[in-house]
């Protein structure tokens, strides 16, 4: 519970200082805590409403326009977390049950959010932008 009470203060310092070792420390605390969420079997059974929360925070900051912070890593370590504390509370082998919110729920939030579809339309823009077929040929290996 104490990792989703801390990432959601890291991620608004690291969005109002702009920094760029706020946001590796978000990263951080997002591996850490998917980590954490992976490798556990037991969780506290009162801290539902933090990691609703939570939840809620790395979905509100999770998709955003990253282009004018210095790292995107920092909002994909969020959704990361959303991801991993609803397959461990909602995969049919799981005994632990985190936070409240279904999976409809996050469904309907995320498609909800205000840059979800500008997320996705520069995603699919960065797909169609680039060279399928590389400049480079290949041939400094190639031993004819």
């Amino acid at each position: 519970a104490r990792c989703c009470k801390v990432l959601p203060k890291h991620i608004k310092k690291m969005l109002r200082t702009k920094q760029g070792a706020e946001s590796l420390l978000v990263e951080s605390l997002a591996l850490t805590f998917s980590s954490l969420i992976e490798n556990c079997h037991s969780f506290d059974e009162n801290s539902s409403h933090v990691i609703d929360s939570c939840i809620i925070a790395c979905l509100k900051y999770g998709i955003m326009d990253s282009s004018e912070l210095a790292s995107c890593s920092a909002f994909g370590g969020c959704l990361k977390v959303v991801r991993m504390l609803m397959v461990k509370s909602h995969s049919p082998e799981s005994t632990v049950v985190l936070g409240s919110l279904a999976p409809s729920q996050v469904h309907a939030m995320v498609v909800s959010h205000s840059s979800f579809q500008c997320a996705l339309s520069s995603s699919s823009q960065s797909f169609t932008t680039r060279p399928l077929i590389s400049e480079d040929d290949g041939s400094e290996y190639c031993n004819e």
